[in-house]
């Protein structure tokens, strides 16, 4: 679902070993078997506009990422001068990917352009999305981190819901911060930790409780949580074969970078992983009053390459961070047919002022 990006095609029998790279001259290397393959391109999804330029006040720079602000002032527009409600649009550069709430709609009569880019109305009826906060399972070429690191922990390891309440999830662990209260906690992915007053263990039910969930933040699958007094927790992520780990300096909206800015994670169940911020999406928060820039939630799309095997399940709730070494989203899923990444934007966190911390 990119717009812009190499492919190169090879017989079954000549393609290279892995691991592949995921990019070339900064763009995004696609290596496939199939020549007429569609699957990473949205000029061939969805329904083209038949009508004119799409006429807002905010006109969006090209490769640079759009704001929230525009997101919602389409959605606006859509709504007032076509009648089409809006549940997400989508962004991948070259090209807007619009999904009406209702599938039945005349899309000739609608905008067929943006600024500088085509804009395609999506018919799929559901999402094709893998969630990687599931019950614990581990491939056979792939090795999992849970170790046990007693009460110095970081971004990165291995926590879980334990077996007590439900069937046991595993997660990532994600970003120290600092609340505008003054507090310091920690984030997890709600996937995992949906109720307040949930316990989390590291690194599974049998080990340590490190903590307990205090709240969940809106609708953006996020949950803080605080730790148990003699817990400590570094801004440091692990080093790898990647390079030496960055110590994360602050949260930043993404929307100050731009399409295949270079990004990276880590996680107990996948490593160490470096990528291509490709696009970003607007998800509507479902609401009876007017369109308003409150009312969704900011998800940048990235890539890591050819549906790349090993970003396995438990790497949701894993910090993303881009080469100023700042955290810019959490891990959440990964699209199933293209192996897209989607990762919920910090750009809210930053809003409301929280920061990051160490936490002694």
């Amino acid at each position: 679902m990119l717009s812009v990006y190499v492919r190169i095609t090879f017989a079954k029998e000549d393609l290279p070993k892995k691991p592949w790279p995921n990019s070339v001259a900064g763009l995004p290397l696609i290596l496939d078997t199939n020549d007429s393959s569609d699957s990473f391109s949205p000029f061939t999804k969805g329904i083209s506009g038949g009508g004119s330029r799409l006429e807002i006040t905010t006109v969006p720079e090209l490769w640079a990422m759009p704001t929230k602000e525009t997101f919602a002032a389409i959605a606006t527009a859509l709504q007032e001068d076509f009648n089409l409600t809006v549940k997400k649009i989508r962004w991948f550069g070259g090209c807007w990917m619009v999904t009406p709430e209702n599938a039945s709609f005349d899309a000739q009569a609608l905008p067929s352009r943006f600024g500088r880019s085509i804009i395609r109305y999506d018919t799929t009826e559901e999402d094709n999305f893998t969630e990687l906060a599931l019950r614990q399972k581990t491939p056979n070429d792939q090795i999992s981190d849970d170790t046990m690191y007693a009460n110095k922990l970081r971004p990165g390891v291995m926590i879980s819901s334990g077996p007590f309440t439900g069937p046991e999830l595993f997660t990532s662990s994600g970003l120290p911060v600092l609340c505008p209260n003054g507090s310091k906690r920690i984030t997890v992915a709600s996937r995992g930790f949906s109720k307040v007053g949930a316990s989390v263990y590291h690194p599974d039910g049998r080990g340590t409780k490190i903590g307990v969930v205090e709240s969940v933040l809106w609708d953006s699958d996020i949950s803080l949580v605080k730790l148990d007094q003699d817990i400590s927790y570094s801004r440091e992520p692990f080093s790898s074969e990647i390079g030496l780990a960055p110590s994360l300096r602050i949260i930043k909206n993404p929307e100050r970078l731009r399409a295949f800015d270079p990004v990276y994670f880590d996680s107990p169940f996948s490593g160490s992983h470096e990528g291509l911020l490709v696009g970003v999406e607007a998800l509507r928060i479902p609401s009876d009053v007017a369109v308003n820039e409150s009312d969704w939630v900011m998800i940048n799309i990235m890539y890591f390459g050819n549906k790349n095997p090993h970003v396995g399940d438990g790497t949701c709730g894993s910090v993303i961070w881009d080469d100023e070494r700042d955290a810019i989203a959490v891990f959440r899923f990964v699209e199933k047919k293209d192996g897209l990444v989607y990762a919920v934007s910090l750009c809210d966190m930053e809003r409301l002022g929280y920061t990051i911390t160490d936490i002694p």
